[in-house]
């Protein structure tokens, strides 16, 4: 009996020490600053489980592009529409400028991204809810 305990101990020894190996979740969020359903998505699912789940489990990558079309004029300048209005388009520029100097942290940008969708109004927020000065 004494032996088949130590033999016991000794495997749960040696599995215990097996390095565990353990990838991050990637998430690739594309979103719209003026979507109601991106607004609910970002605040009550996206940032509850990236607090949960931590930075150390998963990799998130916001992209504030959403349902944007646009067009090259004939100078070559694009041109965006946005499915909530110019303002929709003005908001998505600040978001994805900031996450671009905010790019070497992922969890300031989600801060970020959370505390602008949850303002009242996004297109100007950046600036008063930005955890950091940019």
């Amino acid at each position: 009996m004494k032996t088949i305990a130590l033999l016991l101990v000794s495997l749960l020894t040696v599995h215990s020490q097996q390095p565990v190996f353990q990838e991050k979740v990637l998430v690739t969020v594309f979103y719209e600053s003026h979507c109601p359903y991106s607004v609910e998505f970002i605040t009550q699912k996206l940032y509850p489980a990236y607090k949960a789940l931590t930075s150390a489990n998963m990799n998130v990558d916001l992209v504030p592009y959403g349902f944007t079309k646009y067009s090259v004029d004939d100078n070559g300048h694009y041109q965006f529409s946005c499915q909530h209005g110019p303002s929709e388009c003005y908001g998505n520029r600040v978001q994805a400028c900031a996450l671009a100097e905010l790019s070497d942290n992922s969890d300031l940008q989600v801060e970020f991204v959370n505390c602008a969708m949850r303002s009242a109004n996004t297109s100007t927020s950046g600036p008063s809810v930005s955890p950091v000065q940019v």
